[in-house]
């Protein structure tokens, strides 16, 4: 169970990762926009805000990801209920917009379905040896 809380995080952390570089380009395409006169300034502006609020939120979840101990987890299941529910809580104290929880869990459930696929087809070698 240890090597799978542990390739959770691992894999968590890169989407966490990619998911900061996906907003910094949505950023980069409104601001382009709005030098384009496709988007008013009151639009830009709003964009801008959630979008920057999204970063905040995303990367202290991602600090917070780095600092766990896999060995704290008895499975991952364990670790997810335990990391939706502190990302959830940062989000009410700190004021994160939702949709940066929305984001982080879909990649947890990304995840989670590749890591269980992973175990399904390591299980179904085992059987064939």
């Amino acid at each position: 169970m240890l090597e799978k809380v542990t390739m959770f995080l691992q894999m968590f952390t890169m989407e966490l990762e990619d998911l900061h570089k996906d907003i910094e380009l949505l950023i980069e395409k409104y601001k382009d926009e709005h030098d384009h006169e496709v988007i008013s300034n009151y639009v830009f502006l709003e964009n801008l805000a959630l979008m920057k609020n999204e970063l905040f939120g995303i990367d202290s979840f991602l600090q917070e990801v780095k600092e766990i101990v896999p060995a704290s987890y008895t499975d991952v299941h364990d670790l997810i209920t335990h990391l939706k529910k502190q990302l959830l809580n940062r989000c009410h104290e700190k004021g994160i917009a939702s949709s940066a929880f929305i984001l982080s869990e879909r990649k947890m459930n990304k995840v989670l379905s590749y890591i269980d696929e992973h175990s399904l087809h390591q299980q179904d070698y085992f059987h064939l040896t």
